[in-house]
């Protein structure tokens, strides 16, 4: 084997190859692939074309606005309706109320024609209920009354204690004495006289007079003839009439 010796390297032993150099780093550069823009950038040095906008939406057609004012119409029209129907409702309401308000004063009208409404209470302190129907009503242009014994006054114009004529008797004396009332003494307050001295039934016609005594005085000297003043009451004596 054959001993060459150390081995020297001389200049010019080997050859130099030279890379290319990028100019921005030391290793050669690789082209970059193509960068899509989602535009065409149009020619090199040219002018770039945009993308046109898109259109504007389309204007809402009349129909349509004709079907939105038809609707608002229609919403109008009912809820009008709806007010009507309650004010016709009130209005049938304020209708019954003033046929009930026809109806009353013509039961105060008969009350007062025939005596009873001349008083607000019933001897036993309750509101009177206007006339009561009695068998022994006569056969006269007005009911017979039942005044209340509440301690008011009257003044008796005249009597009939004639069985059979009492129906003839108690009709003459209304007609002297017009807007006066009649009753009949065993159904009325214990302060007046039941029966005559023959037990029949007296039936006499009267007037209101007041609650004082000088009120029913005045009275009784205004019908003037023999009338007198009693008291409408279950405490006095019978007998007892009111002295003027």
């Amino acid at each position: 084997m054959t001993n060459f010796g150390p081995i020297r390297e001389t200049p010019g032993d080997f050859e130099t190859t030279a890379f290319p150099k990028s100019s921005n780093s030391g290793f050669p550069s690789s082209a970059a692939p193509p960068v899509e823009t989602g535009f065409d950038p149009g020619p090199i040095g040219g002018t770039v074309t945009r993308p046109a906008a898109p259109p504007p939406p389309p204007a809402a057609s009349p129909s349509r606005n004709l079907l939105y004012i038809g609707g608002a119409a229609a919403l109008v029209a009912i809820l009008i309706v709806v007010v009507i129907g309650f004010s016709g409702g009130g209005g049938d309401s304020d209708d019954s109320a003033g046929s009930s308000r026809v109806t009353n004063p013509i039961t105060e009208t008969a009350e007062s024609e025939s005596g009873s409404g001349q008083w607000g209470s019933s001897g036993d302190g309750s509101t009177a209920s206007g006339p009561r129907q009695s068998s022994n009503d006569l056969n006269v242009s007005v009911p017979m009354s039942h005044p209340p014994c509440d301690g008011s006054g009257i003044v008796v114009l005249a009597n009939a204690v004639t069985p059979g004529r009492y129906d003839s008797e108690i009709q003459r004396y209304l007609n002297m004495y017009p807007g006066s009332s009649y009753l009949r003494t065993d159904e009325s307050c214990s302060s007046l006289r039941r029966r005559d001295d023959a037990g029949n039934p007296i039936y006499a016609v009267y007037r209101p007079a007041g609650r004082t005594q000088s009120q029913v005085c005045s009275a009784v000297r205004a019908a003037g003839g023999t009338a007198y003043g009693k008291w409408l009451d279950n405490t006095t004596d019978p007998r007892h009439m009111i002295q003027c």
